[in-house]
Formats: C-alpha cells, structure tokens, sequence
C-alpha cells in the first residue's frame, strides 16, 4: 500500500481508496469517463469516415473523370482513413473501461 495524492484536494490517500476520504474524489470514475468519451469519438469518427467513403464512392462509380471526381475520390480516401482510426479509437475506449 502506497500514499499517492488526490487530484482534486490534494492530500495524501491510499493508492487503493475506491475515492478520497477527504473530498469524495473518485478517480475510477474519472477514468471512466475518459474511455466514455474516447468511444463516442471513436463512434463519431467511424460514422464520419463511413459516410464520407460512401459519397466519395458513389460519386465515383459514376461515368466520366471529370475534377470533382477526383475530389470525391480523395475524400473517400480520407472517410476510409477517419472510419478505421475510428473504430480503433473506438474499440480502445472499449478495452479501457
């Protein structure tokens, strides 16, 4: 058992204390928090990437090269990119609760 300080008021606690005796501070739920919001950036950045792959490949199944395809075709690029860092984000955030 080791003494480490409480992020809110600062005084010494057991470094197993569920929440500081003093203030009522809980670091778990602190951390629980984080990988909440880690999942639901992780969920944004998966549905963003999604839906922009999707236009990017239905612009481009289209007929014709014309410069906006090849616009649509970078952003489909990067809605690919953004859905798979997404869904790692999202999986990490998962693993960290």
């Amino acid at each position: 058992m080791a003494l480490i300080k409480c992020q809110e008021c600062g005084k010494e606690i057991s470094d197993t204390a569920e929440a500081c005796p003093h203030c009522g501070f809980s670091s778990r739920s602190e951390n629980k928090k984080k990988a909440h919001r880690l999942k639901d950036l992780g969920a944004a950045l998966a549905i963003g990437g999604a839906a922009a792959a999707s236009v990017g490949g239905v612009v481009l199944s289209e007929p014709g090269q014309t410069s906006i395809h090849r616009v649509c075709g970078v952003i489909g690029g990067f809605g690919l990119l953004a859905l798979i860092v997404g869904l790692l984000v999202f999986i990490m955030g998962r693993q960290s609760e």
